[in-house]
């Protein structure tokens, strides 16, 4: 049992990005920092969940291989979080589907905001 986290895409659209757009893929848009849709992520109506990627403090290297903290943004650094946020799930429930999984984001899910307690909760509760 695999589930697969896509971003969704940074061309702020309805057009999902490969594989993103594929069925039994969860697509991930990216939000700012109060639940809104970022202006340069895709979406769908239909399809996926959105997760902050705007401004998130990641760890990069400089241009004289230092570890470094920057300020990064984009569909890919929420799929990044998102895909942390279902690894946890798939602790409490290992054999949850992707139908599952996307169902429990979803209840979680508080105006764009999702409570990753909550998820987690859920999610337990279906084992």
């Amino acid at each position: 049992n695999v589930i697969v986290v896509a971003a969704a895409g940074d061309y702020s659209g309805e057009d999902l990005l490969f594989p993103a757009s594929m069925p039994d893929v969860i697509a991930v848009a990216s939000e700012n920092k109060d639940g809104i849709l970022c202006d340069f992520s895709s979406y769908s109506e239909n399809k996926g969940v959105s997760i902050p990627g705007e401004g998130v403090q990641t760890l990069s290297i400089d241009e004289d291989g230092k570890s470094i903290i920057k300020s990064s943004s984009g569909t890919s650094v929420s799929c990044a979080i998102m895909a942390g946020v279902i690894a946890l799930g798939l602790q409490v429930h290992p054999n949850a589907s992707v139908d599952l999984v996307t169902d429990c984001l979803n209840r979680a899910d508080h105006g764009k905001i999702i409570d990753v307690h909550e998820f987690l909760i859920t999610i337990m509760e279906q084992e």
